[in-house]
């Protein structure tokens, strides 16, 4: 019983962490975030280009989950 609550509580940090890791918001932000840490100086454009080619990707692939679930429904 007990390995099935504590089996039960990771499913759902899983899923929150998904969702967030997921959110198109939350990557935008990101993004705004990315763009003013390099305006700033902070980080090279290498650095800019790598984490912002990921970001994008992860961007395409939230709006295409959120697509498969609004045909879903």
């Amino acid at each position: 019983m007990l390995i099935k609550g504590i089996t039960k509580i990771f499913e759902i940090i899983i899923d929150h962490a998904e969702k967030e890791y997921y959110s198109v918001p939350a990557i935008q932000k990101e993004l705004m975030e990315l763009d003013i840490l390099y305006q700033d100086g902070d980080i090279s454009e290498k650095e800019y280009m790598e984490i912002r080619d990921s970001l994008i990707e992860r961007l395409l692939e939230a709006r295409q989950m959120e697509n498969e679930d609004q045909e879903e429904d």
